[in-house]
């Protein structure tokens, strides 16, 4: 689905639907429409833009890009101390992707009793459920590394505080790994 730009407003929107945000005449503003529904319109900040789950009319769909968008978001918010938090931020999504990946094959299995002899959409539908364990299979497969600040290599003559900054350097180089291997894996959408 389209999301179209709109630099400068010919006449008011109403209210942005995400923040509330009036969108006056002269603003600009995003916007799409569904072919059966009405124009839903944003303003033009970062963070009310539509996102891939507002923009499919597909349940499954919308749960499936849900569940990547909100272990992202769980990502910013990370601590950075320990992968246990991160573990349950992934094994939340994987888990999510293989509820969805089920409903796919109860709906093929639903098509199957009212189609003895077959059609596209079962094997289509059985196809998007084995895609989506897979996701949710490499998302299991993430391997995580606990921090070991005794790994950190640090002269001898330096500082405390120098020691300091540089566990401190070792930690933030080893969290964004760790969240890499995780935005890696999200990214792999099959759907």
């Amino acid at each position: 689905m389209a999301v179209k730009r709109v630099n400068k407003a010919r006449k008011a929107q109403g209210k942005c639907g995400n923040c509330g945000k009036p969108i006056e005449v002269g603003d600009s503003y995003v916007w799409h429409q569904f072919k059966f529904g009405s124009k839903r319109v944003r303003c033009d900040s970062a963070a009310c833009y539509f996102k891939p789950s507002e923009l499919t009319t597909s349940d499954k769909l919308s749960r499936l890009y849900g569940a990547q968008e909100n272990a992202e978001g769980q990502l910013d918010d990370w601590s950075r101390e320990d992968t246990a938090d991160l573990q349950a931020i992934v094994d939340e999504a994987a888990n999510e992707i293989r509820e969805v990946a089920e409903e796919y094959r109860e709906s093929a299995s639903n098509m199957e009793e009212h189609f003895p002899g077959g059609c596209p959409a079962i094997d289509e539908c059985n196809e998007k459920g084995d895609e989506c364990d897979g996701w949710a299979d490499e998302l299991d497969g993430v391997d995580f590394e606990e921090f070991d600040p005794d790994s950190v290599d640090i002269d001898d003559d330096a500082s405390e505080e120098d020691r300091q900054q540089a566990i401190d350097t070792a930690r933030d180089d080893w969290a964004e790994e760790q969240i890499d291997k995780v935005r890696d894996a999200l990214g792999n959408c099959p759907l």
